[in-house]
This record gives C-alpha cells, sequence and structure tokens, in this order.
C-alpha cells in the first residue's frame, strides 16, 4: 500500500494516485497541502527552477485549504463561545474550551501560513 512520503507531488495531484492511500493519509492531504508541493531547495539549479515553477503552477489549490482551516476556526470560535457561559458557571471544565482555543489558534495559523505561501508563490523574482 502506498503511502504520502513515497509519492511524488505529480502523482498525488492526480485522484488515481491517492485512489489506493488510507483513510489517515487522505484526510492529511484533505488538510496539509504540503505533499502536493515539490521541494524547491533539493536537485540541481535546473531542477529547483522546475519545482520552483511547478509550485507556481499549482499554488491555485490554496485558497481551498486556507477556506477548509477557516471553516474549522470558526466551529472552534463557536464552540467556545457556546461553552463559555457553562464553564464559567462551573459546570463544565474548562478543558474543552481549552482545546477549543487551541484548535482555533491551529486553524487561524493554517489560514495565514496558506495564504502566505499563496502569495509569496505569486511573487516573480
Amino acid at each position: 500500500m502506498p503511502t504520502i512520503a513515497r509519492l511524488d507531488a505529480e502523482q498525488l495531484a492526480r485522484p488515481e494516485g491517492r485512489a489506493e492511500l488510507p483513510f489517515l493519509h487522505v484526510l492529511r492531504l484533505y488538510l496539509d497541502p504540503s505533499p502536493l508541493f515539490k521541494n524547491a531547495n533539493a536537485g540541481t539549479s535546473r531542477e529547483q527552477a522546475l519545482a520552483l515553477a511547478y509550485n507556481r503552477r499549482n499554488r491555485c489549490i490554496l485558497p481551498a485549504y486556507a477556506q477548509r482551516w477557516g471553516v474549522i476556526a470558526l466551529v472552534c470560535l463557536f464552540g467556545i463561545v457556546r461553552l463559555d457561559a457553562p464553564t464559567q458557571a462551573g459546570v463544565l471544565s474548562a478543558l474543552p474550551v481549552l482545546a477549543l482555543a487551541l484548535g482555533l489558534a491551529v486553524a487561524v495559523s493554517a489560514v495565514i501560513l496558506a495564504l502566505a505561501v499563496y502569495f509569496a508563490l505569486g511573487v516573480d523574482g
């Protein structure tokens, strides 16, 4: 059974390349776009230039990842708001709110990172 580490970015970008992956690997690809990009720091300068060109051509997938993480951030935020009153009243432990706050921080960071890479790949130079 193939894993993400054994497949290159071009294979993972095609549906048939992802067809045999286990569920957790597909979930990772749904939330993490990095396996879909090539390493532009490895290889000869020609290979680096080709990898950068490939990444620039495929940067259009990054707004979808930012949107996914934005939805996750909103769900965490609404969960925090919903659980805040019972937590303040002492009915509920603060642990669920802290977990949602951590999820919110990760999600906002993922949105910022996806958009920063999107714009960085769009800059010629």
